[in-house]
């Protein structure tokens, strides 16, 4: 009787792996994600401290 085990990955390792992976793409496309804070107005009339995601071209890589 063979059962194959499955690797078992803890969360943080799972969380850092993903950080990883998306630093590589990035890399690779020569985009990044950014968070730019902006207000919006409520119905209340207050407003609130909202982030809007953009997607941006990366700095090239200076060579020498």
């Amino acid at each position: 009787m063979s059962q194959s085990k499955e690797q078992v990955v803890e969360p943080t390792n799972k969380a850092q792996e993903y950080v990883k992976r998306l630093q590589e793409l990035d890399k690779e496309c020569g985009y990044t994600k950014v968070a730019v804070p902006a207000y919006k107005m409520r119905d209340d009339g207050t407003w609130s401290l909202i982030l809007q995601y953009q997607i941006t071209e990366l700095p090239k890589e200076k060579t020498e």
